[in-house]
């Protein structure tokens, strides 16, 4: 499937994110529920990285990106997303799209990403997490 990242929401299928502890995937989708804008980043700017030629590339990288340009253009607002989030942008990405399959290293989620520490669950309660962020 490669259809216009505007209209490819993430995909509902779990097998993509068979690793990922339950709570974290629901988490992630709850984020995802809130600030869907950043999935549709994430694809676009997976796909300019692969037609630009590229093998590899970090996600990490593309979300910093993505970071660094929302939060210039956030009027008096900070972009958040949990780190552990990036590893399934990656892993949806590539099961959406066949021409992304091997960009990114997928490795095995280790332990402490599956699982969710004190603090994470703290910022939780807070709803700070899966709070939308302005679209600049």
């Amino acid at each position: 499937m490669t259809t216009a990242a505007a209209e490819e929401p993430l995909p509902e299928n779990p097998e993509w994110c068979r690793e990922a502890d339950p709570k974290l995937y629901q988490r992630f989708c709850e984020y995802n529920d809130a600030n869907p804008w950043v999935w549709k980043e994430f694809l676009r700017k997976a796909r300019l990285i692969r037609a630009r030629g590229r093998e590899r590339y970090s996600a990490w990288t593309i979300v910093q990106v993505i970071r660094w340009e929302t939060d210039i253009g956030i009027d008096g607002g900070v972009f958040k997303i949990n780190n552990d989030y990036i590893a399934l942008y990656a892993r949806a990405a590539e099961f959406v799209d066949e021409k992304l399959a091997g960009l990114f290293e997928l490795r095995e989620m280790k332990p402490e990403r599956r699982m969710i520490s004190r603090e994470q669950r703290d910022r939780e309660d807070d709803g700070e997490d899966n709070a939308p962020v302005k679209r600049p």
